[in-house]
């Protein structure tokens, strides 16, 4: 069960729901890495103040476009 994993990550379709399930591996089942994917990049940069590990799919397409537009 969770109590032996080395690592959480939180994938539902809700920022809300990741970071509920991200909060509740690390701190109640002790879980050594917890990361959480975020789609809003607002909140994205919150949660990482707040000590969660996090990446957003929309900020990783944001940059990925960016980049492809100035090749």
């Amino acid at each position: 069960g969770i109590e032996e994993a080395d690592i959480f990550v939180a994938l539902t379709q809700g920022d809300n729901r990741n970071v509920m399930a991200a909060q509740i591996a690390k701190h109640i089942f002790n879980v050594p890495r917890v990361v959480c994917r975020i789609y809003d990049p607002l909140r994205q940069e919150l949660y990482n103040t707040l000590g969660l590990e996090t990446f957003s799919p929309t900020t990783i397409f944001a940059q990925m476009l960016k980049e492809k537009l100035e090749s």
